[in-house]
């Protein structure tokens, strides 16, 4: 991952911080798409182009990071579809464990 020492300000569009709501963000690091689907490759995990359809249209994944408070987060529209975490749950049964100490 590729941290942006010049910290450009996100201008697309106007993303809120999940955390504070405030709009004034700023690119922390970004990858490119073909990076994390090598990363994910790099785990013996591969995708169908229906699982990462959400990368349609896109070059690359920006961490925003919120100006006002410092949290971090991604576009939350970048959240995995119903296909990809099927084809994840396929490859690695327990990336999901069945069992949580928060849940006993």
């Amino acid at each position: 991952m590729r941290i942006d020492s010049t910290k450009k300000v996100v201008s697309a569009k106007p993303v809120n911080c999940p955390l504070c709501s405030r709009s004034d963000a700023v690119i922390y690091a970004s990858l490119k798409c073909s990076e994390i689907v090598a990363a994910w490759r790099q785990m013996k995990v591969s995708f169908s182009p229906a699982a990462l359809d959400v990368f349609a249209g896109r070059t690359h994944v920006d961490l925003i990071e919120c100006a006002a408070c410092g949290f971090r987060f991604i576009d939350s529209s970048l959240a995995g579809n119903d296909v990809f975490y099927q084809e994840l749950h396929n490859q690695i049964p327990d990336y999901y464990p069945t069992t949580r100490p928060s849940c006993q």
